[in-house]
């Protein structure tokens, strides 16, 4: 709604006028502000940040998923309450585990930086604590890193989801 006001602010101007950019700033700030509000699509309310909690090992993070529908699916899941996964190491990098279900795949080539949580091959979870390139879906990042690789150290964890 407000692109289609931007783009007709911008094209009626009469023939003595030019177009400038003055006020693009501003109509991009109302763009903006209308997404972040959210605009309802097929897969849901786009554009509202969900937060999530991830524990490992008992330590608490706080997330944000991802904009997908692979995460709209794993938020509806937990609002039927926390999901708890093992996970174990991989590569020195990652620590993967079972989902025991599958989400909807949007994979795309990305390079991971630590506090990424993915989706791999539908049914699989990976966290983060180092970088890789590969296909995955994202499904959350962590807000923030302090005690993050720590929390996940060597060897196996719990690792539990859960909405606030």
């Amino acid at each position: 709604m407000a692109l289609a006001f931007a783009v007709s602010g911008l094209t009626g101007c009469g023939e003595s006028e030019t177009p400038t950019t003055e006020g693009l700033s501003d109509m991009a700030g109302a763009i903006a502000r209308e997404s972040a509000v959210g605009i309802e699509t097929d897969a849901g309310t786009k554009g509202e940040a969900v937060q999530i909690t991830v524990t490992v090992n008992g330590v608490p993070f706080a997330a944000t998923l991802a904009d997908n529908m692979a995460a709209s699916k794993l938020a509806e899941m937990l609002s039927g309450g926390p999901l708890t996964f093992g996970l174990s190491d991989y590569a020195g990098f990652e620590k993967v585990g079972d989902l025991g279900f599958s989400l909807p795949v949007e994979n795309e080539r990305i390079t991971t930086a630590p506090g990424d949580i993915v989706l791999y091959q539908g049914d699989q979870i990976v966290c983060f604590y180092g970088e890789n390139t590969w296909s995955y879906t994202r499904l959350a990042r962590m807000d923030d890193l302090a005690g993050w690789e720590e929390a996940l150290g060597s060897g196996a964890v719990e690792l539990t989801l859960a909405l606030p």
